[in-house]
């Protein structure tokens, strides 16, 4: 898959003035006037309002929202997923990680296979890409000292879990702290993710 013409952006940021839609804004209108068609999901819009996965028995009433299964459909048609948030707690938002639960289900995401003694996983998703921004107000190496497990979560954990290829992994750090300036050259980093 080496020319990506369909997009579609998950934005988990509760305002709409938050660095992270700023980075959704140019990669979509990057990869639009490159000839790409682009879908964005914010779920902080009510139209993508997800409610907090409860069940009693997972085999008997594991929620079945409209919304997830539109979710899932919008994955299906991309070539290409992008992830923007911010990192609180060492993670993503709790919105984003309820959409991991509610919409990456067995059977769309993943499967197990039986091999004995064990049963492993493989990812359903392929080939599609996957690509994340990450916002955060500490510096880098801090992150780097400490957040190698939330990197892992994501790369092992979720993208590659289901079967997804990982195009970037951009941490954009000190958000607090820069200048106007550097948020732009931030930018402009995403439009090259975008562009290529």
């Amino acid at each position: 898959m080496t020319d990506i013409k369909k997009h579609l952006i998950i934005v988990a940021h509760p305002s709409t003035k938050g660095f992270s839609h700023a980075v959704a804004k140019v990669y979509k209108e990057a990869a639009e006037k490159k000839g790409g068609e682009v879908e964005l999901i914010n779920l902080y819009d009510e139209e993508w309002h997800l409610d907090f996965l409860t069940f009693e028995n997972i085999k008997e009433d594991f929620p079945k929202p409209l919304v997830a299964e539109k979710i899932r459909e919008k994955i299906l048609w991309a070539e290409r997923v992008i992830f923007c948030f911010p990192l609180w707690w060492f993670d993503c938002p709790a919105i984003l990680k309820n959409m991991f639960d509610l919409v990456f289900i067995p059977g769309f995401a993943y499967r197990y296979d039986r091999v004995f003694p064990k049963s492993i996983a493989k990812g359903k998703l392929g080939p599609r890409q996957a690509s994340l921004f990450v916002t955060c107000d500490s510096s880098k190496w801090v992150y780097r000292l400490l957040l190698n497990p939330m990197k892992t979560n994501w790369i092992v954990g979720r993208i590659w879990f289901c079967g997804f290829k990982l195009r970037n992994f951009t941490l954009f750090d000190r958000m607090l702290f820069r200048t106007e300036k550097e948020k732009e050259s931030f930018l402009r980093v995403a439009e090259q993710v975008a562009k290529h």
